[in-house]
């Protein structure tokens, strides 16, 4: 077992699943460490949902393993079922009853009671950031308020993980600003796992690591910087200049040979470009009006490995260091 394994929490293990001749997930293997913020990604028919409901027990495995903090649930999934909390994309909530009702019930659900049920529940609302609608019906919640209450509701019976599917779906910009506040503030309140899938990839830079599928397979599990600038990533410099043949002829050919000309600018694109800004300023001197400096998003990466052939996934997959994989390697 390598040293990852001792500090994972989740282990996926060659898990394969098929529905009929269709095959979802293909061997698919790696690690969730404890205490982590994990994505998933990948476009619809990839994988996602059959992993997502493998992993809450939903579906039966198949060959493969999954592993919670050492348990198989493969072959214990009622006892599974005790150590993760589920969001899923449907809401759970009876609107009629107030927060503090909903959060009553589930509780019963799981044999809390009494004054143990009562401190969860109000330790759970305060950490999200809802003790003050506590006794408000859950009908005049908003959106994003409501999905918090849901996390609470998943998080009564103090699971190890929680894995939550497309959390913020129908929200607003500031209203998932505001979920992810409050989320952010239970983990590390409660030191809780957590596995998310998103088709909002702005959301998943505040992953620490990043899964990627794509037609059953896994790509890759890196950090969102790691995805962005080394996998087929690209930082590029735009140049803006009131003269381009000037500035073209103060370039080094070092520049010259990652630059194309434009009728407005000059745009330069490689690797490790912040580092040599002050050069290039330096060497275009006046001629220059402007620059901007960027690199990948999320969104260009994952729109670039799901324009690939399957040749290319497959060195893609095998151009993931070790490292930065949280993959089995024993």
């Amino acid at each position: 077992m390598t040293a990852s394994s001792l500090n994972s929490l989740v282990r996926f293990s060659n898990l394969t699943h098929s529905y009929g001749d269709r095959r979802a997930l293909d061997g698919v293997s790696f690690e969730i460490q404890s205490g982590s913020l994990f994505g998933l990604l990948g476009p619809n028919g990839s994988g996602k949902s059959t992993l997502f409901h493998l992993l809450s027990t939903l579906i039966r495995c198949a060959p493969g393993s999954i592993w919670v903090d050492g348990l198989d649930i493969c072959k214990a999934p009622a006892e599974a079922r005790r150590r993760i909390g589920v969001l899923f994309q449907s809401p759970s909530l009876d609107v009629q009853l107030t927060v503090r009702e909903n959060l009553q019930f589930q509780g019963y659900f799981y044999g809390l009671k009494g004054k143990p049920l009562k401190t969860r529940i109000d330790e759970l609302l305060n950490a999200l950031g809802v003790a003050d609608r506590a006794e408000d019906r859950v009908k005049s919640l908003s959106g994003g308020l409501k999905r918090r209450v849901e996390v609470a509701k998943c998080m009564l019976h103090e699971p190890q993980m929680l894995i939550m599917d497309e959390p913020t779906v129908g929200m607003d910009p500031l209203a998932r600003a505001s979920f992810w506040s409050a989320l952010k503030i239970l983990r590390e309140s409660m030191e809780v796992t957590a596995l998310v899938t998103s088709h909002l990839l702005e959301e998943m830079e505040q992953c620490d690591q990043i899964g990627i599928l794509k037609s059953g397979q896994l790509l890759g599990v890196r950090s969102p910087d790691a995805w962005k600038s080394e996998f087929q990533g690209e930082e590029s410099i735009s140049i803006e200049c009131e003269s381009v043949d000037e500035a073209w002829a103060k370039l080094s050919e070092s520049w010259q040979a990652q630059a194309v000309k434009k009728p407005d600018g000059i745009q330069i694109a490689g690797r490790n470009l912040a580092s040599a800004l002050p050069k290039l300023i330096e060497q275009l001197g006046d001629s220059l009006s402007a620059v901007k400096w960027s690199q990948p998003s999320l969104e260009d990466v994952f729109i670039r490995l799901n324009q690939t052939s399957s040749t290319d996934d497959v060195e893609s997959a095998q151009s993931v260091k070790p490292e930065d994989q949280g993959g089995l390697h024993e």
